[in-house]
Order: structure tokens, then C-alpha cells, then sequence
């Protein structure tokens, strides 16, 4: 026979078995269980030198719930590989049971991008991973103050934007590039 009761406080019990019909005094055997809450859930992400990857050591499970970006899957290993999308990642981590606790940890993988020529004179060619149509550039001194603030729009097939910098004076700047799936910051320098 099977008996259950689900939803116990850890802790120590007695349980005690009487037959039906018979005193206690005829027939009670009585044990002392005890209840232990489970391991919390441990989760350690590592992302990888690209930044295209996140290696999860999972700790206080036997089998775990894994969701990327809507998308579930159940693993019983301790190591796993998520492959991060271009832009906004959320990824979230569970035992299925709640009193384990929850891990979630939201990422951004950032388009690449490359500029050219650095140090650069008259013009800045930027170049611009991904498929974001609509960028936004900004061009800040190194303490901060915005000189520049323009937006370009890229086709699919052409991803470089040029940017006249000739009424910049000779110094060290910083480029911010933001789009849909691209956060970047770069430290530039005019010669």
C-alpha cells in the first residue's frame, strides 16, 4: 500500500501503523522519518570570449527545465550550451520544483561593429553586423558630453554608414551605435 501527503514542512515525523480492528497495545509499530527540504537550484553561466554562447553548470536537480526566448527544452545534465540570438535573449532555469528557487538572467548579443580607418581624419566608415534597417549614432567627448546624435538607415545588402567627422578637432571620442539587436561602444580617435 501506497500513502501520501503531499505539501509536509521538512522536519522530523513519527509514523505509526495500527491494524484495523486490533488495540494498539495488540499491534503498533511506530518509526521517526525525516523530511528534508531539497537542494536549492545552483546555476553558474559562463559566457564564451565571442559572446555568442552561455555555458550553465547546473547544481540541485535531476532533471531541468531550460527557457530560451519562449522556447523550452528538459535536459537531465549538469552542463549545458545556449546559442544566444541576435538582441534580446531571457533565459530562465527550474527543477519544477518551486521551492528549489528560480534562475532567470536576461542577455544582449550585440550585431558586431567595425570602424574604419582608426584613427580616422575627415570620414568614419562604420560598419554594421546583423539586420537592424534603422541605426542611431552618437559621438560623446571621453567625459561624457554629446556632440553628435544622427540616425542611418541600411539595407539588408549594404551595411556600412559613413560619417562626415571633419568638424571634429583631434582627440579621443566615443561612438555609440544602437539598433534593434545592436548595442555597441567604441573609443575612437581623430588625428
Amino acid at each position: 500500500a501506497s500513502w501520501s501527503v503531499p505539501q509536509l514542512s521538512s522536519g522530523y515525523y513519527e509514523i505509526c501503523i495500527t491494524v484495523e480492528g486490533q488495540t494498539v497495545v495488540t499491534f503498533q509499530r511506530c518509526y521517526t522519518v525525516n523530511i528534508t527540504d531539497p537542494q536549492p537550484l545552483s546555476v553558474y553561466g559562463k559566457k564564451s570570449n565571442s559572446g555568442k554562447t552561455i555555458n550553465y553548470t547546473l547544481k540541485g536537480g535531476k532533471v531541468y527545465t531550460i527557457t530560451h526566448n519562449g522556447q523550452s527544452f528538459q535536459t537531465d545534465q549538469n552542463q549545458v550550451t545556449i546559442d544566444l540570438d541576435e538582441g534580446f535573449n531571457q533565459v530562465k532555469i527550474t527543477t519544477g520544483i518551486e521551492c528549489q528557487g528560480v534562475f532567470e538572467e536576461n542577455y544582449f548579443n550585440s550585431s558586431k561593429v567595425y570602424l574604419s580607418p582608426l584613427p580616422f581624419n575627415d570620414q568614419l566608415n562604420i560598419f554594421v553586423g546583423g539586420q537592424d534597417t534603422t541605426l542611431s549614432f552618437e559621438i560623446y567627448t571621453t567625459n561624457g558630453r554629446l556632440i553628435q546624435a544622427f540616425q542611418k538607415r541600411l539595407s539588408l545588402s549594404q551595411r556600412k554608414a559613413v560619417i562626415n567627422t571633419a568638424h571634429l578637432k583631434p582627440g579621443s571620442y566615443i561612438l555609440k551605435t544602437n539598433g534593434a539587436t545592436t548595442h555597441n561602444s567604441k573609443f575612437i580617435i581623430k588625428e
